[in-house]
C-alpha cells in the first residue's frame, strides 16, 4: 500500500511511520511534532477503513493516558 496523502503533511507523516511500526502517543508529540493528533488518527482510520485495515490503539499503562497506535492488516485480525 502508498501512502494517499500529501508529502509532508501531517497524515502522511503520521501513516508512514505506522507502515513501519508502531507508535506511542508521546512519540507522536515529541518526534512527528504532531500536537492534535486526533484528529489526523480519526481521518487516517476512517480512509484506512474501506481497505479493511484497522488502525488499533491500546493503553500503555494503568492510568490511560499513554497510548500506543498500530496498524493490523487484513489477515492479522486475531492480532486485536
Amino acid at each position: 500500500m502508498i501512502n494517499p496523502y500529501p508529502w509532508g503533511t501531517q497524515k502522511h507523516r503520521l501513516l508512514d511511520h505506522l507502515f513501519r511500526g508502531p507508535i506511542s502517543n508521546s512519540d507522536i508529540v515529541d518526534c512527528l511534532r504532531i500536537f492534535n493528533y486526533r484528529d489526523a488518527i480519526c481521518e487516517i482510520r476512517k480512509d484506512l477503513a474501506a481497505q479493511e485495515i484497522s488502525l488499533v490503539a491500546e493503553p500503555i499503562n494503568r492510568k490511560r493516558n499513554h497510548w500506543e497506535y498500530r496498524l493490523v492488516f487484513p489477515g492479522q485480525q486475531n492480532l486485536l
